[in-house]
């Protein structure tokens, strides 16, 4: 981008890398404390589980607030959600069974990390943004997530 181009709110995420990378290593950190404290409840307890707990899940707060910063969609049918996809599904990028990877737009990203995901965020949710509303409506590519497992 040259100087001389004026950066619009749209163009940029609302939220550094820094903010994000540190958001979803905090719900990664919760999780495993809230999957410790699970097992010792069962001990005491079999059949309690710490998620039947009001206000403990900070991932059904966490995600859509840092979905809405970055243009995610988060909630429709679809479930293309990346962050979710990385949350749930990659395990926060240590999944064994599932390749950290998707393709949009004809391109492959990998998203081993929160920083790999947010760079991919960045670049589908905003970079590409700006070709796309540039480009005629006939020539516009598809924008389903294809996730490779």
């Amino acid at each position: 981008m040259s100087k001389k181009e004026k950066i619009q709110p749209h163009e940029m995420p609302l939220i550094s890398k820094e903010a994000f990378v540190d958001q979803l290593n905090f719900l990664k950190e919760m999780r495993t404390k809230f999957d410790r404290l699970s097992e010792l409840m069962e001990e005491l307890s079999p059949g309690f589980r710490v998620d039947f707990i009001p206000n403990l899940s900070f991932e059904d707060k966490i995600i859509p607030l840092l979905s809405m910063l970055m243009h995610e969609p988060f909630g429709n049918a679809f479930n293309d959600n990346l962050i979710e996809y990385f949350v749930d599904e990659l395990d926060f990028g240590a999944s064994e069974t599932i390749k950290p990877e998707f393709y949009e737009h004809g391109k492959k990203y990998k998203i081993p990390t929160p920083d790999k995901l947010y760079e991919a965020l960045v670049e589908i949710n905003f970079a590409n943004k700006k070709q796309q509303l540039q480009q005629p409506e006939s020539s516009k590519a598809s924008s389903k997530k294809e996730v490779i497992k």
